[in-house]
């Protein structure tokens, strides 16, 4: 059985408690460990220069692995190669890594789960519609991630968070109230605030949270 659609939906973003599997349930595992200790195959180098990283584990169980990701292409030499194991392919990463200076080659398996590698190269950026302005003092990013599937606007405001020089603001356009990035918002220090407009989308205003001294 494939992973649904609406099946990717809530184990990225937790829109259920239940394990997404391929019809098993879901193994016991120890919330306090890393990653890499509950599934210590999905992280390792297949080579000097290939990096394997198997999100399947993650996604199944519910758990977000967009930090994962990021973490090991952050941490890829310049000759390094990573290579992406999922339980579908993960078009809005392909987006946001080529906005990182990476290209792609994606292989669906024969049992309908993805291999996706990634290398240095020219690949086409796909990214939502930005523009940047002043507002007062402090500069703020637009974000106009309407029209886009999900995780597609939650991939590119991340995105444009983690881009953002100390101080900046971000307003984020959407078709739908972004439930499910409010968490990640605070686990990177900033703020977000929604508010319904006229036209039936959604604006959120993204601010750093206010230190107490």
């Amino acid at each position: 059985m494939r992973v649904t659609q609406d099946q990717r939906f809530n184990c990225v973003f937790y829109l259920t408690s239940n394990a997404c599997t391929k019809g098993q349930n879901s193994p016991n595992f120890d919330v306090n460990q890393s990653p890499a200790d509950r599934h210590p195959l999905s992280y390792n180098r297949m080579n000097k220069n290939l990096l394997r990283l198997d999100v399947r584990s993650d996604i199944r169980n519910g758990q977000e692995p967009f930090s994962r990701i990021m973490q090991a292409v952050a941490a890829l030499k310049e000759n390094e190669e990573l290579l992406l194991i999922a339980p579908f392919e993960p078009v809005p990463l392909f987006g946001v890594l080529a906005t990182r200076g990476f290209a792609h080659e994606s292989k669906e398996l024969s049992d309908g789960d993805w291999e996706v590698r990634f290398h240095r190269g020219q690949g086409p950026a796909i990214a939502p519609a930005t523009k940047v302005r002043s507002c007062g003092k402090a500069e703020v990013k637009d974000v106009d991630a309407r029209g886009l599937e999900p995780p597609q606007p939650l991939v590119a405001i991340l995105e444009a968070v983690s881009a953002l020089p100390p101080g900046a603001e971000i307003k984020a356009h959407t078709d739908r109230r972004p439930l499910h990035l409010y968490q990640q918002l605070i686990d990177r220090g900033y703020s977000g605030q929604t508010d319904e407009l006229s036209d039936g989308s959604f604006l959120t205003h993204i601010r750093p949270l206010r230190r107490s001294l």
